[in-house]
């Protein structure tokens, strides 16, 4: 995630970087130790993803009274 109005050079930059660090076995070890699957998901798709999610998760949260300690 960027703030929004990050240039795009700046931004093509941070993904490149990204992607190659996801690729690096030591990560991808890691990530599956953590049951993590990165999706490779950028802008939109990467927005709509996340706000999905959230409103899954926030169901589940709310009808099961979940708390935080």
């Amino acid at each position: 995630m960027l703030p929004a109005g990050t240039p795009e050079p700046v931004a093509q930059t941070l993904r490149a970087a990204l992607q190659k660090a996801m690729a690096l076995p030591e990560i991808k070890s890691r990530l599956a130790s953590l049951d993590m699957v990165p999706l490779g998901e950028t802008g939109t798709v990467a927005s709509e993803h996340l706000a999905a999610s959230q409103a899954r998760y926030g169901r589940i949260v709310k009808a099961t009274g979940m708390k935080v300690d």
